[in-house]
């Protein structure tokens, strides 16, 4: 598949399996089947990573200083979340489908209320570029992963 202008940052599958979701250097997130696909833009610069809510009807994207919400079945945004001050690199969808978690270049990581978008905590901690952010199965703990400088994996009981 091909369709982006620049490198491609990030990929995801549909909890369904019939869609991939793609974000690149193009400020695209672009999502994909069977070698179609469309173009959701909005993002400036960068769209660095997107990934689908549990029951397959959002999209949370992030790039830049923002992490936006998608309405899925209309191609639509939702909500642009504003609060880090750095890249957001990561964004992952709590399995009970109600809390989005960025990872920004800011070092800190936000979590966002699904489908507005407001900003429910934040929290820091780490001493460098938060790199990855990942729920549990059970959605009751948010794992995050620092940049070289800090090197540490943190676990947050995050409500």
């Amino acid at each position: 598949m091909r369709g982006h202008t620049a490198a491609v940052t990030s990929v995801d599958w549909s909890p369904n399996g019939s869609w991939i979701g793609t974000t690149g250097r193009d400020a695209t997130i672009r999502v994909w089947d069977a070698g179609t696909g469309a173009t959701l833009t909005g993002h400036q610069g960068v769209a660095y990573c997107v990934r689908w809510s549990p029951d397959g009807a959002m999209l949370a994207s992030s790039g830049s200083a923002t992490v936006r919400l998608w309405n899925f079945l209309t191609m639509e945004p939702i909500v642009v979340c504003h609060g880090h001050t750095g890249y957001v690199e990561r964004v992952a969808w709590r399995p009970s489908g109600e809390l989005v978690a960025s990872a920004s270049a800011d070092k800190i990581v936000c979590l966002w209320g699904a489908p507005g978008g407001e900003r429910v905590a934040t929290r820091g901690g780490h001493t460098d570029w938060v790199h990855g952010v990942t729920w549990s199965p059970d959605g009751k703990t948010l794992a995050t992963c620092g940049g070289k400088d800090d090197g540490t994996i943190r676990l947050w009981q995050p409500l």
